[in-house]
């Protein structure tokens, strides 16, 4: 909440946030308060604006990939690589953390064929996943916004090390396409 006011009369008051929202609050005698109400007086009674998080609603569940095991689309959106990152190691751990704003996205993570993650809340607290890759091939970790939080695009950000340094890359995906880091594992010679 950033800023509330009283109505016209002692009953009302109104409260608004960053989010848009404005919502109208009024007091009700105890003889209306239903008895299977909480231990409350008050009781939101209108809500103006649009939804604080928009949910995707695509109920398409198809990965289509092509031939080199890339993904094109992912429930009817564009999966848009940003970085090839080539390893030496066939196995690599991932952290996922928001390292900005905390507000209220929610995600998944796609990689190699299954979901590893499935409507994951993006907070600082790094998420610990392992990845097994394979060789000499396209491995993507794609990230679908499951909505856009309070301020779009859906943000995350990914920490590993990739043999020589420790990186940390941000994916941002919306409701139209999503994005992706691709990993390719190469056997040391």
């Amino acid at each position: 909440m950033t800023c509330s006011s009283f109505g016209p009369d002692s009953r009302t008051l109104f409260t608004a946030g960053k989010d848009g929202r404005l919502i109208k609050w009024i007091s009700l005698p105890e003889d209306e308060i239903p008895k299977d109400a909480p231990d409350k007086i008050t009781k939101a009674t209108e809500s103006i604006s649009k939804p604080e998080v928009e949910i995707s609603s695509n109920n398409d569940t198809t990965v289509r990939l092509n031939l080199e095991n890339i993904p094109e689309f992912i429930q009817g959106r564009k999966v848009q690589s940003s970085e090839n990152i080539i390893l030496n190691t066939p196995e690599i751990i991932v952290y996922i953390f928001d390292n900005s704003y905390v507000d209220g996205d929610t995600m998944s993570l796609f990689f190699n064929g299954s979901w590893l993650l499935k409507n994951y809340g993006v907070t600082k607290k790094k998420k610990e996943i392992k990845l097994t890759l394979k060789e000499d091939t396209n491995n993507f970790l794609v990230l679908f916004a499951n909505n856009l939080g309070r301020n779009p695009p859906n943000t995350a950000a990914i920490q590993f090390n990739d043999g020589k340094r420790d990186r940390i890359l941000r994916l941002s995906s919306d409701l139209s396409s999503c994005n992706a880091l691709n990993f390719i594992y190469k056997k040391a010679p």
